[in-house]
């Protein structure tokens, strides 16, 4: 193969990665922005907002979606889930220090089954 055929294959496997991981990174970049800004509004709505003492965005990579983690001033020793679902429904799940699920609303006051 002369040099110009070389050249454009690889001007051309080059460009065909750099779309490919463009596609990947805004998949995510906007999975991730939207999560965080419904979580937001959630906690906003439920006057939660101000009580927060942490606050992380992870990625479920068994059902593949974003999520909150979020601490509570007033739990610090339980911690909550929150998935936004597909039609915008928020689920939040309520875990202890011990990592057990609370199931109990005098235990974890920020627990709902759907929105």
């Amino acid at each position: 193969m002369s040099r110009k055929i070389l050249l454009k294959v690889f001007i051309i496997l080059l460009l065909t990665v750099l779309v490919a991981c463009s596609i990947v990174f805004l998949y995510f970049y906007n999975g991730k922005k939207d999560v965080s800004k419904k979580v937001d509004d959630y906690l906003v709505e439920q006057n939660s907002k101000t009580n927060i003492k942490e606050k992380k965005l992870l990625y479920d990579w068994k059902i593949g979606e974003f999520y909150s983690k979020v601490t509570f001033k007033d739990e610090p020793e339980n911690f909550y889930e929150i998935y936004v679902e597909s039609n915008s429904n928020v689920d939040v799940t309520g875990y202890n220090d011990e990592g057990e699920q609370i199931t109990d609303k005098n235990k974890g006051k920020y627990i709902i089954d759907s929105k």
